[in-house]
């Protein structure tokens, strides 16, 4: 089988104008080119300063940050505290009702339900 040769096209005539690759001299610069920032010695007590700087704002939000749960622990335990208190009241309103019903002799012939 043989091969054809072949033949340049003339884009020009469709309106496509040709790619030239000529090397760009910028690519090859920017390939080359390296930047060194100059060392800062002070650069790390500089960012210590800073965060200790802003040190003393944090103290308020590590404030609720203990206040928060305590003030709810307290609350929690007032409310159950509260509860077994009202619980123990009614439970001794019942007994002294059911003790006062069985030695009274008036209370002891009550129709309904006795506690």
């Amino acid at each position: 089988m043989k091969r054809r040769e072949e033949k340049p096209r003339d884009f020009t005539a469709a309106g496509v104008l040709p790619i030239v690759s000529h090397p760009d001299p910028l690519s090859n610069l920017l390939k080359t080119w390296r930047h060194e920032p100059p060392a800062e010695p002070a650069f790390n007590a500089g960012v210590h300063a800073r965060l200790a700087r802003a040190r003393p704002e944090s103290n308020i939000v590590s404030f609720y940050r203990w206040a928060l749960p305590l003030a709810a622990s307290v609350a929690l335990i007032l409310g159950v505290g509260s509860a077994v208190q009202a619980a123990r009241h009614q439970h001794a309103d019942r007994m002294a009702t059911a003790y006062a019903q069985s030695i009274d002799p008036l209370q002891m012939n009550l129709p309904g339900p006795r506690p």
